[in-house]
């Protein structure tokens, strides 16, 4: 479990994977980098085969978004730049969930995408 100081200290998640994976792998290392313990919750009845789930329309697959050989090249290289402090967005709706006894704020956002940083945020049209 990350605390909202160990999430700022780290930058949060990188900018620049825009539905083509590795985004965890890359939180992943700057956890390790910020010297932050990360420890795994044992006998948990979930792995990674049931604990994510990705909801895309039939119009958005998982991964699309890999188009060129830069980009792939690009998926390798570590992202020291972009993160929590860069991070651009537009709130589009607010609703609050109970689960059990814990109540939950859920806020849907539009992601910025700058294709000076990005070029392949934009998904092409079919």
């Amino acid at each position: 479990m990350l605390t909202m100081k160990d999430y700022k200290i780290v930058n949060g998640m990188s900018n620049k994977y825009w539905g083509w994976g590795l985004e965890d792998d890359e939180f992943f290392l700057r956890i390790r980098d910020g010297d932050l313990n990360l420890t795994r919750v044992t006998n948990l009845s979930t792995d990674r085969s049931n604990t994510f789930l990705h909801v895309h329309g039939v119009e958005r697959k998982r991964d699309y978004a890999v188009v060129t050989k830069d980009q792939k090249a690009m998926k390798r290289k570590r992202d020291y730049v972009s993160g929590l402090n860069s991070v651009r967005y537009n709130i589009t709706a607010r609703r609050t969930l109970t689960f059990g006894n814990a109540r939950v704020h859920v806020i849907d956002v539009s992601l910025h995408c700058d294709m000076k940083w990005t070029p392949y945020c934009k998904l092409p049209k079919r």
